[in-house]
């Protein structure tokens, strides 16, 4: 059994094996408080399951599972930029979070002296990360490279909130102007819009989780009508 493997390939499975070894076990029967709610009830139920079986009861649902799934077979399907040596893939998050393209980065060198390649390359991702989110401390996005070794996956991880951080005061006027050719391309994705949103673009980072995915809901909009042209 594997993660994306669908409800017939079970079934097909369970058939084809030589035998299969079904261990029945009864539990007492739990009633319901009367002053507990349904998903306490649910969970209650889960942990004595869990208890039951000798497993850990996590919160993890079929939509967590689902996805997990879309994330996994999204990272593997990323190309590489070219002329880009290992590692150096395009970030789809740097693209619909509005940050440059790796191919207009300048390169860092596999080896260079006084250091090594992995830790050049860890460098090399983590800058890349910092582009996309500079109000992340540049050392905890150099620690969740460490384990994750991939650009996107960090990303999504300090995007989603699973690594802890405390954002960095930077001043409007201490960014970096954007250059003509991200200007260019960003005029070029605003103009293949259909309807274009009545908000004002900004550079700064959102504060409210909400604000954060209709921001990046538009990015997706107009990313996918300027790749249909």
């Amino acid at each position: 059994s594997v993660a994306d493997s669908s409800w017939l390939t079970e079934l097909l499975w369970t058939f084809f094996v030589p035998f299969t070894v079904y261990q029945v076990r009864w539990m007492p029967s739990v009633p319901r408080r009367a002053d507990e709610r349904v998903e306490d009830f649910a969970l209650r139920v889960q942990e004595l399951l869990a208890m039951e079986l000798g497993v850990v009861s996590t919160r993890i649902t079929a939509a967590d599972r689902t996805e997990h799934m879309k994330r996994l077979r999204h990272t593997a399907r990323l190309p590489f930029a070219p002329g880009g040596g290992p590692g150096y893939r395009t970030s789809a998050w740097a693209l619909l979070l509005g940050g440059s393209s790796p191919a207009a980065r300048p390169r860092v060198p596999p080896s260079l002296p006084g250091g090594a390649p992995e830790d050049v390359r860890v460098v090399a991702m983590a800058q890349q990360v910092k582009e996309v989110l500079p109000h992340v401390p540049l050392e905890v996005i150099r620690t969740d490279l460490v384990q994750t070794n991939c650009v996107d996956t960090t990303i999504a991880n300090l995007l989603e909130g699973r690594v802890p951080f405390f954002p960095e005061s930077k001043e409007a006027g201490d960014l970096p102007a954007p250059s003509t050719s991200q200007a260019a391309a960003a005029s070029g994705i605003q103009g293949s819009v259909a309807a274009p949103s009545s908000k004002p673009a900004t550079k700064q980072f959102a504060k409210s989780p909400v604000e954060r995915h209709l921001s990046l809901q538009e990015r997706k909009r107009a990313l996918y009508d300027y790749a249909r042209r």
